[in-house]
């Protein structure tokens, strides 16, 4: 049976169907297992190990979005799978900044995962007829996604520090650029009516540390790539390209200069 045939059926799927596996949503402390969460959890754990001795398990667990919670969680799913848990999958959209924080997790502790595309993902979910976003009903969908991926999609993931620690100084360059710019236009504005003098001042003299700070950053993201050779190299060719205006790309356009970079060290 496939899934236009489900959609459009009122057929009861029987518990002896075809299937890639069961899905289990594990008591949190938000659920009326609150007040034996505990002995719930350690059932589940029992249920869940049993199961995966013939087929695949997709488990759905609350925790914190971060490397501590991430560990909490790992720890947990290997007391339930011991030795299979090096076939455990995490699925997740590369959105928000917790997704970058699993990455890194998986790619140190060498998980393999599906990340899939968000536009993708909800296509995915309009597909199922699920139409609420929340945490809850997201994890559900995602964890029937699996069979979304393609040969090469599971894997574990590439976490580059480098990458990553560029990616970070160039969006707080924009968006200290972002704020140098308003703050000029408000003393645009301030000077053009000859508003209040004291707002001028310190409008001033905040550009002045503004376009100052641009310059740190600048000069940090350089240090990154004078690290390693093949930065150098590659910043080197970037820097020599002629943009479509006949103009040479130079560290004052570092937003195009180290996207290059950036993107060369992600396609890696």
């Amino acid at each position: 049976m496939n899934l236009r045939s489900l959609l459009v059926s009122s057929y009861l799927i029987p518990e002896w169907e075809k299937q890639k596996f069961i899905q289990l949503v594990l008591p949190h402390k938000d659920t009326d297992w609150n007040c034996c969460l505990e002995e719930a959890i350690e059932t589940f754990k029992n249920i869940a190990y049993a199961i995966a001795k013939y087929q695949k398990v997709l488990i759905c667990y609350q925790d914190k979005n971060s490397i501590k919670g991430f560990k909490s969680l790992f720890s947990k799913l290997k007391k339930i799978y011991k030795k299979e848990a090096k076939n455990i999958v995490f699925i997740f959209e590369p959105t928000g900044s917790y997704s970058e924080a699993l990455r890194k997790y998986c790619s140190q502790q060498n998980i393999k995962c599906f990340i899939i595309n968000p536009k993708q993902f909800s296509n995915y979910a309009k597909a199922l007829g699920v139409e609420v976003k929340n945490d809850i009903e997201d994890a559900r969908v995602l964890s029937k996604a699996i069979h979304l991926a393609k040969d090469g999609q599971v894997k574990v993931p590439v976490f580059n520090e480098d990458v990553e620690h560029i990616k970070e100084l160039m969006s707080f360059y924009k968006f200290t650029k972002k704020q140098t710019t308003q703050q000029k236009n408000h003393l645009e504005s301030l000077t053009s009516k000859k508003g209040d003098k004291f707002s001028i001042k310190e409008l001033k003299k905040s550009i002045d540390e503004s376009k100052k700070k641009e310059l740190r950053i600048i000069d940090e993201v350089q240090t990154v790539i004078d690290s390693k050779d093949e930065y150098r190299v590659a910043y080197s060719n970037i820097i020599s390209i002629k943009e479509t205006y006949g103009k040479d790309v130079s560290l004052a356009t570092p937003s195009f200069a180290v996207a290059k970079l950036l993107q060369k060290q992600l396609n890696e």
